[in-house]
């Protein structure tokens, strides 16, 4: 009203339910007599295009004048994750590296609050929690073979993170499953405004990486290995969109929005052949699946289980097979693999069960306070994400390179706006949404046969919120969710309800509903969040510091300190490498006990602190037995830890490695029990050469050099026989990664006297030394 009068809010407009007859679908005429329904054609049914008026944008909630109780702020929550999921790096099915940033993680444990969230709002306002049917227990199913498969390979770390990242899929497809039916063309605004912001992220990185140097890419936020599989999962939407809208005037940007996602998508999609490791690494993975078919070799051991069959002929270093599918076949095992291959099967075979009918519903467009729910969420996704992808950076990140991240995110965001604005209002009917939707998701999975596994999750977070939205999608046109109306049974009876006319659920199921989610989040965040935490703070610390560096310079000031000052001097390095480095590596083993990689870290501390040890006996007479003691005692300590890393990780060849070379440096360094340090780096070496041949020789060099220098004149002679049958053995190699390294083979030679031509050739035809 003109004049300052307030204006009354427009009424809902309440659709009627129309009934249909179960068996052929047709529209019952006695409910749509008193109706004028609209002719459409079947070139209109083919486009999907709406032939319906629209319906009028409300002020509100469509679902406040039923009296549905609708998720609050589950829509901005669900839009959050994605945004920020968009803006970080590409991320693996399973943590290998306790050097990763936490943003991932983050984001996990967002996903399984929000789950908590929506399952407790639901049971106090007496909605019940959809859990997403058979796809979410699929995801499920393959978390629980994950955690098997793990604990039975031989080093479970990389597999509990592995589960945690399964279960937060099924999270993500059980919030986009309770999405209200008027937020999902919202959320596919989302997804493309996402998808298309991250196209302009790489080719703005592509630019900068041409022009900057290679430092730029290193910090360039976005999933590069993620963004085909995106791209080909929304391309049969947008395409779909781009025909029902070809004549509005948003059909141009639709067109141009396309092909930038064609060109984006075919510059990263990798082409097979090119990389020479292509059918090395299929025909090695092939062998291995065969020799464990059904449960695989574990979460994050792909790389570990390639290495012992790698063809002894090629001069490449073993690398992981360019294939998600076959990773996870190698991984996890075929039942896994076959449960995802069902995944993308199910919202195809239900897309095409949709009939096609006169009273085929259209997405509802968005109310005020949804677009304002999901813009407020896109801004707070955007910074998340971009502090998220900052704070994963390496901790030497200069400030040029934080800045270029924030510019490219800075224009990331615009777009991102820009984007939803446009597309939140196109509309598209229900069975070519979901056909359309389906192709996308059967796009990524052939896509991830040619794919990296190293986004995996990147891009199967979307297709997770794509099967959500799917599952909530009606199985006929008679069963449009209205969130708030009873659906109609096949006898035109309605479901029991309350007396508001709204389902609701017994006590006891809300109850089991908010009880099922809750130990999400809990057992997340102390089962996998804090542990990693700590190991990357204590892993940081170290690499700060730069341990050798901080150490050789306090000897140095150590040795040119006054006789009475060095035993102070040295006290208080030994304090500074005991509290500083080595007590916080073992808080963080403490309370991540499964990692392999941070004890090993653990260990190399304290052999350093024993060479100091060693030292500092030289540097204090005085307490020359007090410090010697103390050795012995850091001795016993090595070994205690060796065990129990072998106990933890029997599947990596660098976990013996560490045990080969640390034994070795005992025995070279101390005569104590050094027959006894010898024979247990031999029993090291030989559990390396059954993980990795081709470390057998520059081993075996290692450890005849340590012969040379502490051994006795027998041990010495056996050495040099060995030595010289070690020569041939390198002449003999199958391939370049067994024979020795040029200054190895220099080493060896010299230590052999440095044979004459003649001699060496007779020692490379026959193995053996001159009588």
């Amino acid at each position: 009203m003109r004049g300052g009068g307030s204006r009354r809010a427009p009424l809902p407009i309440q659709p009627r339910r129309i009934a249909t007859n179960a068996s052929t679908n047709d529209v019952d005429s006695s409910d749509t007599a008193d109706l004028d329904l609209p002719t459409i054609s079947a070139a209109e049914q083919r486009l999907g295009r709406r032939t319906t008026p629209p319906r009028p944008r409300s002020d509100g909630p469509s679902t406040a004048a039923t009296g549905a109780p609708r998720w609050f702020g589950l829509a901005g929550l669900l839009t959050i994750l994605l945004v920020a999921r968009s803006l970080l790096g590409s991320t693996a099915l399973a943590r290998t590296d306790p050097t990763m940033g936490l943003g991932s993680l983050i984001l996990q444990l967002l996903t399984f609050l929000s789950v908590a969230y929506v399952g407790i709002f639901g049971a106090l306002v007496g909605k019940r929690l959809q859990f997403g049917g058979l796809l979410s227990l699929l995801f499920t199913g393959i978390a629980a073979l994950t955690l098997v498969s793990a604990s039975l390979s031989g080093y479970v770390h990389p597999g509990i993170y592995a589960t945690w990242e399964w279960l937060s899929l099924a999270g993500m497809l059980i919030l986009a499953a309770n999405l209200p039916h008027e937020a999902r063309p919202g959320m596919l605004a989302v997804l493309l405004a996402c998808l298309l912001s991250q196209s302009l992220g790489i080719l703005l990185g592509e630019i900068s990486h041409a022009f900057r140097g290679p430092d730029f890419r290193s910090a360039l936020p976005v999933a590069m290995t993620a963004f085909p599989a995106i791209a080909i999962l929304l391309l049969p939407y947008l395409m779909r969109m781009l025909l029902a809208a070809i004549q509005a005037r948003m059909g141009i940007s639709i067109l141009l929005a396309t092909m930038l996602l064609i060109v984006v998508a075919a510059l990263t999609i990798p082409i097979p052949g090119i990389d020479p490791t292509w059918s090395e690494a299929r025909q090695t993975a092939w062998q291995r699946i065969a020799e464990s078919p059904w449960l695989g070799f574990g979460p994050g051991n792909d790389l570990a289980a390639l290495t012992v069959n790698w063809p002894a002929t090629s001069d490449q270093p073993p690398t992981p097979a360019q294939s998600f599918w076959l990773t996870l076949t190698l991984t996890v095992g075929i039942p896994a693999t076959g449960l995802l291959l069902l995944v993308g099967l199910i919202p195809v075979l239900r897309a095409w069960r949709i009939p096609t009918a006169p009273t085929d519903h259209p997405e509802t467009t968005i109310s005020l306070a949804l677009r304002r729910e999901f813009t407020i969420a896109g801004m707070i996704g955007l910074l998340l994400g971009f502090v998220l992808a900052v704070t994963d950076l390496p901790t030497d990140s200069g400030k040029q390179i934080i800045l270029r991240a924030g510019l490219i995110a800075a224009f990331r965001g615009l777009l991102w706006f820009g984007t939803f604005t446009l597309y939140e209002s196109l509309e598209l009917a229900i069975r070519p949404l979901a056909r359309s939707l389906a192709l996308g998701i059967v796009g990524v999975m052939g896509l991830l046969a040619l794919q990296d596994a190293s986004g995996s999750l990147a891009a199967l977070t979307p297709v997770a919120v794509i099967l959500g939205l799917l599952h909530g999608l009606p199985r006929a046109a008679a069963t449009i969710p209205t969130d708030g109306i009873p659906a109609a049974t096949t006898d035109g009876s309605a479901s029991t309800t309350a007396s508001n006319g709204v389902p609701r659920p017994g006590l006891l199921r809300r109850i089991l509903s908010a009880a099922i989610v809750f130990p999400w989040w809990v057992g997340f965040l102390m089962l996998a969040l804090i542990p990693a935490s700590m190991s990357l703070g204590a892993m940081q610390r170290i690499r700060a510091e730069v341990i050798q560096k901080v150490m050789a310079e306090k000897r140095t000031w150590i040795e040119l300190a006054t006789p009475a000052d060095k035993p102070l001097m040295a006290a208080g390095a030994d304090n500074y490498l005991q509290r500083g480095l080595i007590q916080p590596l073992a808080n963080a083993v403490y309370n991540d006990p499964s990692n392999a990689k941070l004890r090993q870290e653990h260990l190399r501390m304290l052999r350093e602190r024993w060479d100091f040890k060693l030292a500092q006996a030289v540097y204090d007479p005085k307490g020359n037995s007090k410090i010697l003691n103390d050795a012995t005692q850091l001795g016993k300590l090595l070994g205690d830890r060796l065990a129990e890393l072998q106990a933890i990780d029997q599947v990596s060849a660098e976990t013996y490695e560490l045990a080969f070379e640390t034994w070795l440096h005992l025995a070279k360094n101390s005569k104590a029990k050094r027959p006894e340090r010898f024979q247990l780096a031999e029993q090291a070496l030989q559990e390396v050469i059954r993980r990795d041949p081709s470390r057998e020789l520059s081993l075996r060099r290692d450890l005849l050099e340590v012969w040379f220098t502490v051994g006795d004149p027998d041990e010495q002679r056996i050495a040099y026989d060995q030595g010289i049958t070690l020569l041939k053995r390198d002449h003999q190699a199958p391939g370049p990664r067994f024979r020795l390294k040029p200054d190895q083979r220099t080493t060896l030679l010299r230590r052999l006297g440095d044979p004459s031509p003649e001699l060496l050739q007779a020692w490379l035809e026959t193995g053996e030394s001159a009588p």
